[in-house]
């Protein structure tokens, strides 16, 4: 079991320098599950692993590895800078890991997801993050996702076409 799990290429919009920071807030000792790998990988590991916590790294995870990790972790933490719609976040969501967004300007398409399955929750700021992973709401994760089917989410975005054509 996993306090939290974070997953992703290892570049700077994704966002790991906003995750250490965050960990450096939280005074309790955690056990993190990091699944990702790219050309910032040793430079992103080292910082991690200069925190208090425990951090676990799987450098290539297949989907199915990925989503057992995924549903052994409390919280699912994503600091993506410029993410757009988050099939992690919706899986994390499914697998009921608490995912925390990082979101300080808005530009994380996740705090959607966040927001309209009520369930996890959006930080405006690294100390909002911090408490929000130290103190994780306790409550079951929504068992009707059938909105974010991809049939659904395609047919929501054929509509927006075909409105703008008119």
């Amino acid at each position: 079991i996993y306090d939290a799990a974070a997953v992703g290429r290892m570049v700077p919009y994704k966002g790991w320098d906003t995750l250490t920071q965050i960990l450096k807030k939280v005074e309790k000792p955690l056990k993190v599950i990091i699944i990702g790998d790219g050309p910032l990988r040793h430079e992103i590991l080292h910082r991690l692993r200069q925190t208090h916590h425990e951090i676990h790294h799987i450098p290539h995870a297949t989907e199915e590895e990925k989503k057992k990790l995924l549903g052994q972790a409390r919280v699912y933490i994503n600091t993506s800078r410029t993410e757009g719609f988050s099939i992690t976040t919706l899986e994390a969501i499914a697998l009921g890991a608490q995912p925390l967004i990082y979101d300080p300007d808005g530009h994380n398409a996740a705090a959607e997801l966040v927001k309209t399955a009520t369930y996890g929750k959006v930080a405006r700021t690294v100390e909002e993050a911090a408490e929000a992973l130290a103190n994780p709401p306790r409550h079951p994760p929504p068992t009707d996702l059938a909105q974010y089917h991809i049939k659904n989410v395609i047919d929501r975005y054929e509509k927006i076409l075909q409105s703008i054509q008119k």
